[in-house]
């Protein structure tokens, strides 16, 4: 299974040295070029600020299963801010041209009227029905010139995430949304 990091926000009153914030729109933790939490001791797989770390990271405990998973899965990508584009999926790992990087379950639903505001993360699944993705499929950013592709697994109900060309570590994944879009494309 493939699980990205959690950006964290520091939030009012929290104790969390200062060296291992940065600020964007706000104050959150740093990353490692890999996209790994700053805190994080890649070894041993924990956290190395435990007592003085941020408020939204309490909810999880080392036996929470999404701390167990994070400890043994290998990741992929990492969401990251850009200053214009907002959030982008970086890889944290070179991928190979036709490489499988992520599968995400779907939500399938009858198709929608424009003016639902679902329709800004659904996505085509068939000529009757529109499906939203249950990972970072819905954070790929557009580009006239992608590095990955979307493929639809009906059978599976999954979309996922392929490489259409070698992608290097740290470099954004964007793909063609291949339908008129509705907003204009930035440069950054």
């Amino acid at each position: 299974m493939i699980v990205p990091y959690l950006d964290v926000e520091i939030k009012r009153g929290d104790t969390t040295p200062r060296q291992l914030m940065e600020y964007r729109s706000g104050w959150w933790m740093k990353r490692k070029v890999n996209g790994e939490c700053i805190a994080l001791d890649s070894e041993k797989r924990e956290c190395k600020i435990y007592k003085d770390r941020p408020k939204e990271c309490r909810d999880f405990t080392p036996d929470h299963p999404i701390c167990k998973l994070l400890k043994k899965s290998e990741v992929n990508v990492m969401i990251t801010h850009h200053p214009i584009k907002g959030r982008c999926v970086i890889a944290v790992r070179p991928f190979k041209k036709s490489e499988r990087i992520e599968t995400n379950h779907v939500l399938i639903f009858p198709i929608l009227p424009s003016n639902n505001k679902l329709m800004d993360w659904a996505m085509e699944w068939n000529k009757k029905e529109d499906a939203i993705a249950l990972g970072n499929i819905n954070l790929l950013n557009h580009s006239k010139k992608p590095n990955v592709t979307v493929k639809n697994n009906y059978r599976a109900k999954t979309k996922s995430i392929y490489a259409v060309r070698n992608i290097k570590k740290g470099e954004e994944l964007v793909t063609n949304y291949e339908c008129p879009l509705w907003f204009k494309p930035c440069k950054g």
